[in-house]
């Protein structure tokens, strides 16, 4: 087991005379190596645009598109799909947990993720937003997985106290129906509060 994985990050924003953020994330991650007699070459990249409005409403839309490369055949003896290694809950595509570990769980087919973010200030305490993700996979016969949607809002108690719930949707398409059954929308809804010592 040898494989090297390594990437370059850029980021930056601008704010206008009148306040107005406008600001870019550019990502891009190989891996190379060996991984049980299979010479591993996989790629994954990501592009996020956001925008940042100046009124007390704090209004934020953010643009992206994530794609983690796939491997149409595994018994090639090259394994060309992205392995996230630590995969993370949550904090990327999308709230529903559906695709956590990749590649696990898009069956060796990579990952796209068109996503549209808003989030906005409902008052000094209550933030508000809607997540809406398009996912699909890179290499596979029936490529388009489905759509979620996730309803955010965030209540800041206090410095140390907050609580979040989301309410989400996933709308499954033919290559979603394929590989895990079922053609019916899934429901989730979370609710959390955190502490901060």
């Amino acid at each position: 087991l040898l494989r090297a994985t390594g990437g370059l990050r850029l980021h930056g924003s601008a704010t206008g005379e009148t306040g107005h953020t406008f600001g870019y994330e550019l990502e891009g991650i190989g891996q190379a190596g060996e991984v049980a007699e299979e010479d591993v070459l996989a790629y994954m990249g990501t592009a996020t645009f956001r925008y940042r409005g100046s009124s007390w409403t704090q209004p934020e839309v953010k643009i992206g598109f994530d794609y983690l490369s796939g491997d149409d055949a595994p018994l090639d003896g090259e394994r060309e799909a992205f392995d996230t290694l630590y995969p993370s809950r949550h904090r990327f595509f999308g709230l529903m947990d559906l695709f956590r570990d990749i590649p696990e769980d898009t069956g060796n087919g990579g990952l796209m993720d068109f996503r549209v973010q808003g989030d906005m200030s409902a008052s000094e305490t209550v933030r508000v937003g809607l997540h809406v993700h398009h996912f699909a996979l890179a290499k596979g016969e029936e490529t388009s997985l489905g759509q979620e949607a996730d309803a955010v809002v965030t209540y800041r108690y206090s410095d140390a106290t907050t609580v979040y719930w989301s309410g989400m949707i996933f709308v499954p398409s033919d290559g979603m129906k394929l590989s895990r059954g079922g053609e019916d929308p899934a429901f989730k809804t979370l609710l959390q509060l955190e502490v901060r010592f």
